[in-house]
């Protein structure tokens, strides 16, 4: 569900630039959901490279359990009425790094902006409104689907901030973090199963 959320963004954020920059950005995607740095201390890009002097690049940092949006409701009905107990939702809020990298500063500023004027535009992302929201999501796992994705800028104190760049390992670049929240992780993997509750097979009914 993370993947499928983060894909769903990227889509929708490169759709978005395309159409306000279409001058410079208006068949070319320049938001890429990756690592800033690899595994090896080197940089993920090509600073070499002309087709990546601009990226806007969307990184996972954090992941906070929600337990204030804990829900009780461990019980789940199938399609054919069976009632199946299953272990309770996992509600986590994930804090999502977009850090604009390019080989001209001012540019840099230009496409965070473009990030700033996405989410003030769109906030909340729901099915009825994005139907497209789960064209990333697992067919075979429909329990896994987005409901709801919701946005929020955090403020980051300088202490903070130098302690994040610091653990990625890069120097720092013009950046966002906004926290991802309402994800619902909840796996049908039943406990106990039950067949549905009739009229005739209650205890005590005659």
């Amino acid at each position: 569900m993370l993947r499928t959320a983060l894909e769903f963004i990227q889509d929708e954020l490169n759709s978005y630039i395309q159409t306000r920059d279409p001058v410079n950005f208006g068949n070319k995607d320049i938001v890429t959901l990756s690592n800033i740095i690899k595994q090896d201390g080197t940089f993920e890009f090509d600073t070499t490279d002309n087709s990546d002097n601009h990226r806007i690049i969307i990184s996972l940092v954090n992941i906070k359990e929600n337990r204030a949006a804990d829900c009780q409701n461990y019980i789940h009905k199938k399609e054919n009425g069976t009632i199946q107990k299953v272990n309770p939702a996992v509600n986590l809020e994930f804090y999502i790094l977009f850090a604009a990298f390019s080989d001209d500063y001012k540019s840099s500023l230009r496409n965070l902006t473009y990030v700033i004027s996405f989410f003030q535009n769109n906030p909340v992302f729901i099915p009825e409104k994005y139907p497209h929201i789960n064209i990333h999501a697992d067919a075979n796992k429909p329990w896994q689907k987005i409901q709801k994705i919701v946005f929020n800028l955090e403020n980051l104190s300088f202490e903070s901030q130098n302690q994040m760049w610091a653990s990625i390992g890069a120097k720092y670049m013009p950046s966002l973090i906004y926290k991802m929240r309402l994800l619902r992780f909840q796996e049908l993997d039943a406990k106990t199963e039950a067949p549905p509750i009739l009229k005739g097979n209650l205890i005590g009914t005659q």
